[in-house]
């Protein structure tokens, strides 16, 4: 559930940059298709927000995202049988500091 918390975030900043209420109307104002904006892939937004590289080249964004948090899976929720309780809890935390970096650097 960490990577869909990274997800929202992504997309809530991007609703705030842009002025947006809804994911359709993010697609409109970003002009791309609406499945870019209604996708579980992290990057594709991110690559939209103006803070993008700033991020890429911030630690969070290398050490973190791409280190960790971009190899997320929704298939992982449905089996969480083949993570150790280290690694989750690596991917967790990186999680947070990547909502919080995003938060603060809109």
């Amino acid at each position: 559930m960490a990577g869909y918390s990274v997800e929202c975030t992504i997309k809530a900043v991007a609703m705030e940059v842009y002025d947006c209420w809804t994911l359709q109307e993010l697609a409109l104002k970003l002009k791309v298709d609406e499945r870019d904006v209604y996708t579980h892939g992290l990057e594709i937004l991110l690559r939209h927000l103006p803070s993008y590289n700033r991020f890429v080249r911030s630690d969070v964004g290398r050490l973190h995202f791409a280190g960790r948090v971009v190899q997320w899976r929704v298939s992982w929720r449905y089996n969480p049988l083949n993570w150790e309780s280290e690694k989750a809890s690596l991917f967790i935390d990186s999680c947070e500091t990547i909502a919080k970096w995003l938060e603060a650097n809109q």
